[in-house]
């Protein structure tokens, strides 16, 4: 029994250890490019390619037969039209930008308009047969034809300018389709048509009582009569029904382009049969979240007895000698091969090794996507109809997990006419049949300020979702046998007003308002960006713990504390450019630079931490908390360039009796610092005084889209600051590295290098928000980005962490387990035998 026993202590105390082949980084990432807002499709006349036309200035060339891009390029300003001619595509943008591009995606023309002349759109001559570019000047639309002689000798006939319609009433919109043009006033609900060669003047849509303009589908405008949808070609309404949401574009041998409402878009041929279907969808993106693929498999830690805590680790310690047993004789030759010098290949990465592979779960206003991380397959699907809720929207999606299979439990909010109503469904889109979906009236989506999941003891699921509305009412599902919550804290903010107000939830379940801060000064001001650093509590890193600063001041070197307040959040207030009034009164105008306000503020008792004045800085600011760390980007209008800086929080070295590294009067505080004991590592925002802040500055090359860092599972490998460029580039950049280069507190100029694109080769459009989310290796995360495309990568941050060197010994290594484990078996064996012959004895 005692050698079972000891068995089953050397099972549990073996853990296996991950790492990753250098060769294996960058094989497993992969992009979904996209069309968002598809505003005109061209055809190629050979039936070969079709042209999208989308918002954020995004043109491309498709394949007929499969749907896949051929190429993709970008415009300045949202398209609006387009006109297929024998030299290339051509396409007008609403920053008065026309633009001619090869049928191989090569630039040959472009043309910016002057803010005089208005582009409306491109059309082709009935009788010519040349493109001519409509544009409103003053009172008057007219006709600019555009001369195609050859792929170098393209320009604007500007003598043939004519004047084709006199502009006789305002408008909203102006949409050019064939040789018509139509002007919409959406607020007076009227529309005016004419022929662009024929017609002298404009003409009224007439249109019924209860008619109301709806807007463009495809080539068309849509009236709405009741339910009913009805299409306006040649300045009459057709009696044929469209469908409501969608958008149709007609094309070669009966063929078109379909657009749901979802913003999918499909080829469907005369007889009604869909070709081909692209998720397009995936660029309304708006939430992303990462489920681990066999959630069944795993084993939670119950903390309820030590028995079952013991047999929960043992379960976990066996999956994994077994995942290393499975692996073993592929890394035995993959050695093997290394010490004869051969060429090797990695293996594929498997899930359960490394926890890479995860669902994705992504959301936009009308769908639900459940995404396979590996290859960016879509597993399933579901959109707004799927829970029967008519003219809705999707706000949240929540994960939960029950008890008895670990099955993860997908909770949709969705609201309708001011009625929300909260649906469970299972990992394959499902809803659960024993549980019914509950509806609560009343409540406001714009006011739920925060979320929570915490446990309660029901019999299906282990966690629930907690909302709070305005500051006193809150649900939770499922409404029975849920626990009272502990007490916690959560801020709202007022942007327009400036004001900050934090609120304290009770464990009876009331609320109030805990503590309020105005922080405008100027009638202009207003928040424009905010960050909140996630608690981990791995952020107390031994190797970072304690930084030795230079002080400028005094010429010694200061030994700092890292200061890291999880409850802590960097608000950001911003005041316009102004117009100086005196120099104004005497008739010279000069500007003054806007400025940032920058606010350090406890989320618990509402005490602004630190504040520093911005000057010269202007919107959009993006801000990331990490660790220590505030960072924050934006446009410096005096340098003429962009800047990004760091906040750096320490303890104040005052308040520690001047703890320097000539001094050794605190080796108690350094060491528990170090160590990280309990004593100091807990956090108390009532307790611990204001830190010390040493601000950093460095100038940017290109304007930011959006910023995150890395994670790690344990949080002791380095963390690095991920950056979406505005080339639709993203970038890796370690700060910390940056941060020892420019101690002196001076601007310096940040950069990077190409190795540091983790984006590669892929141009990633729109990625306005980056997620990531730790895996089993210590070095790597996995981050998805999104707004537009779609792009998922492996990061390695912390590369050196999981990794050997070239010059690894692996044959003492492997002589050194043979020999401890053949050394246990021959003590194990002398000792059984010195026991027998003392039982003898």
């Amino acid at each position: 029994m005692w050698s079972g026993f000891r068995l089953v202590l050397l099972c549990a105390a073996l853990v296996p250890a991950f790492g990753l082949y250098e060769e294996e980084a960058g094989k497993y990432d992969w992009h979904l490019a996209m069309f968002r807002d598809v505003e005109d499709v061209e055809w190629s006349g050979n039936g070969r390619r079709v042209f999208y036309g989308a918002g954020k200035g995004v043109v491309g060339s498709l394949s007929v037969k499969s749907g896949s891009i051929i190429w993709r390029r970008m415009v300045n300003g949202d398209v609006h039209s387009m006109l297929k001619t024998s030299a290339g595509i051509i396409v007008c943008s609403d920053s008065n930008l026309v633009t001619l591009f090869g049928d191989d995606g090569s630039l040959l023309w472009e043309q910016q308009f002057s803010a005089s002349e208005t582009v409306l759109g491109v059309v082709r001559h009935p009788e010519s047969s040349k493109p001519h570019i409509i544009i409103r000047t003053d009172k008057t639309i007219t006709s600019l034809p555009l001369a195609i002689e050859s792929p170098s000798s393209i320009y604007l006939v500007r003598s043939e300018q004519t004047a084709a319609l006199p502009l006789t009433s305002d408008y909203t919109t102006a949409v050019v389709k064939g040789s018509s043009i139509y002007l919409i006033n959406y607020s007076t609900n009227q529309v005016h048509t004419g022929n662009l060669f024929s017609d002298k003047s404009l003409k009224a849509v007439p249109l019924q009582k209860g008619e109301k303009l709806q807007g463009m589908s495809g080539k068309y405008i849509t009236v709405k009569a009741g339910s009913q949808c009805r299409k306006i070609s040649d300045g009459k309404i057709e009696t044929s029904a469209c469908a409501a949401g969608e958008r149709y574009f007609e094309g070669e041998e009966g063929k078109l382009v379909r657009v749901t409402k979802t913003g999918d878009t499909a080829l469907v041929d005369s007889e009604g049969v869909i070709v081909w279907k692209r998720n397009d969808g995936l660029a309304y993106v708006n939430d992303a979240q990462a489920l681990e693929e066999h959630p069944e498999a795993e084993s939670e830690i119950d903390s309820g007895t030590f028995v079952e805590s013991y047999k929960s680790l043992l379960v976990n310690q066996l999956a994994g000698i077994q995942n290393l047993l499975e692996v073993l004789p592929a890394t035995i030759a993959r050695v093997s091969a290394v010490m004869h010098g051969e060429k090797v290949s990695s293996p594929p990465v498997t899930t359960n090794r490394f926890g890479l592979k995860k669902n994705l779960l992504l959301t936009t206003k009308t769908s639900i996507y459940f995404m396979n991380s590996a290859s960016g397959s879509i597993l399933w699907e579901r959109d707004i109809e799927f829970f029967d809720s008519e003219d809705a929207e999707i706000v949240k999606v929540y994960k939960s997990k029950s008890k008895e299979n670990h099955q993860v439990v997908l909770m949709v909010w969705t609201t309708s006419n001011g009625r929300d109503t909260l649906t469970a469904i299972d990992e394959l889109g499902d809803v659960l049949t024993d549980i019914k979906s509950d509806t609560y009236k009343g409540l406001q989506v714009g006011t739920v300020v925060e979320d929570y999941l915490f446990n309660h003891n029901d019999a299906h699921y282990s966690s629930a979702v907690f909302l709070v509305k305005d500051s006193n009412k809150y649900v939770t599902y499922p409404k029975e046998n849920v626990l009272k919550p502990k007490p916690l804290f959560y801020h709202t903010l007022d942007h327009k007003s400036g004001t900050v107000e934090g609120h304290r939830l009770q464990e009876d379940g009331s609320t109030f308002a805990h503590w309020k801060v105005s922080l405008v000064t100027d009638p202009s001001e207003e928040i424009v960006a905010t960050s909140m650093t996630t608690f981990d509590p791995h952020q107390y890193i031994v190797t970072d713990s304690i930084k030795i600063h230079g002080n400028k001041t005094s010429g010694k070197n200061e030994l700092l504390i890292r200061y890291v307040n999880p409850n802590a959040v960097l608000v950001v207030t911003a005041v316009p450019p102004k117009e100086d009034k005196q120099e104004e009164e005497s008739g010279n105008k000069r500007s003054t630079g806007g400025y940032l306000v920058l606010y350090l503020i406890d989320g618990i008792t509402g005490s602004v931490l630190s504040s520093m004045v911005q000057p010269n800085a202007l919107p959009p600011v993006n801000v990331v908390a990490l660790e220590n760390q505030f960072m924050y980007h934006f446009f410096n209008s005096k340098r003429g360039k962009y800047q990004l800086s760091v906040w750096e929080l320490f303890h104040d070295t005052d308040l520690h009796r001047g703890l320097t590294a000539d001094s050794v009067t605190n080796a108690r505080f350094v060491v528990q610092s170090i160590t990280g004991s309990k004593a100091d590592s807990s956090f108390s925002s009532y307790e611990v005084a204001p830190p010390q802040v040493i601000p950093v500055a460095f100038s940017f090359p290109t304007a930011v889209r959006s910023m995150g860092t890395t994670v790690s599972g344990k949080g002791v490998a380095s963390k690095q600051l991920l950056v979406s460029l505005a080339t639709d580039e993203i970038v890796s950049i370690d700060i910390a590295k940056h941060l020892e280069a420019n101690s002196q507190q001076s601007v310096s100029s940040t950069s990077w290098l190409p190795t540091q694109i983790v984006s590669y080769n892929n141009t990633v459009i729109g990625a306005d928000y980056i997620k990531t989310f730790p895996s089993k290796l210590e070095s790597t995360c996995l981050m998805i980005t999104y707004g537009y495309d779609i792009f998922f990568h492996r990061v390695t941050a912390g590369k050196p962490f999981d990794m050997l060197n070239e010059d690894f010994a692996y044959i003492p290594l492997f002589l050194t387990c043979v020999g401890v484990a053949t050394l246990t078996v021959v003590v194990a064996i002398l000792q059984k035998r010195k026991t027998l012959q003392g039982q003898w004895q």
